[in-house]
């Protein structure tokens, strides 16, 4: 992780080690669970108070606030938008507010989505698999059927959801 870089003080240094531990025990799945809302099953994980940011209004926006500060001004920057991570199950949604953020011009590529022809493969799998179903996909590593990049500027394909 990229947390632990030169210039942090000790006590910078010893939260990051601390949130970089969290992380990695979170994803070997090594927290203890916990019984909540009348589950059976110990599967809801705590989230240190120190890592939620709490908002009366737009809670997407203000996740993008807090990790985005000052974008405006380092928008020219690959570091400072490589170091910027959040961890989430619908990364569109702030992927949206964060190009709403950004000036200028706004080109969306669409994929070309269909099935194969094949010999050992029915005839009818496009009655099957309706290309407005393949839009729908998303599968890890790939870029969204709609992909919105803003012209001039560097492109980070984001970690899906997955």
């Amino acid at each position: 992780m990229r947390l632990l870089r030169p210039g942090l003080t000790t006590a910078e240094a010893q939260q990051a080690r601390s949130f970089a531990d969290w992380v990695l025990k979170l994803g070997g799945g090594v927290l203890p669970g916990k019984h909540l809302f009348g589950s059976v099953d110990a599967d809801w994980i705590e989230i240190p108070s120190d890592l939620l940011r709490v908002s009366d209004g737009d809670k997407e926006k203000a996740i993008v606030d807090a990790v985005s500060t000052d974008l405006h001004r380092f928008l020219t920057d690959p570091a400072y938008l490589r170091d910027r991570a959040v961890v989430t199950q619908d990364v569109d949604v702030l992927n949206n507010i964060v190009l709403d953020m950004v000036p200028g011009e706004l080109k969306t590529y669409l994929s070309a989505d269909s099935i194969s022809a094949s010999e050992t493969v029915t005839q009818d799998l496009h009655l099957m698999f309706p290309i407005e179903y393949l839009n729908t996909l998303a599968p890890s590593g790939v870029p969204p059927h709609a992909l919105t990049l803003q012209i001039g500027r560097h492109a980070y394909h984001a970690v899906t959801k997955h």
